[in-house]
């Protein structure tokens, strides 16, 4: 008998970094929209989580790490 562990997942971002999405399917403006991370979610199937929300909107989104993008660092 095999026992399953709960190991963390590895994340990419932390909580209160800001992100953006990498594909958008809608306006170029909503491609270049800026969500702060708010919570990492448990692992779906294999996929890391993250509840998002950007400061122009009144919710909460939830998105795959790999449709995530990092914002460059501003010098």
């Amino acid at each position: 008998m095999t026992t399953r562990r709960n190991t963390p997942a590895i994340r990419a971002f932390a909580i209160g970094q800001q992100v953006r999405f990498k594909t958008w399917l809608k306006s170029p403006s909503e491609e270049r929209q800026v969500f702060v991370v708010l919570a990492h979610l448990p692992p779906v199937e294999g996929a890391v989580q993250y509840r998002l929300r950007a400061e122009t909107e009144a919710f909460e989104r939830v998105a795959r790490e790999d449709a995530l993008a990092e914002l460059p660092t501003q010098a």
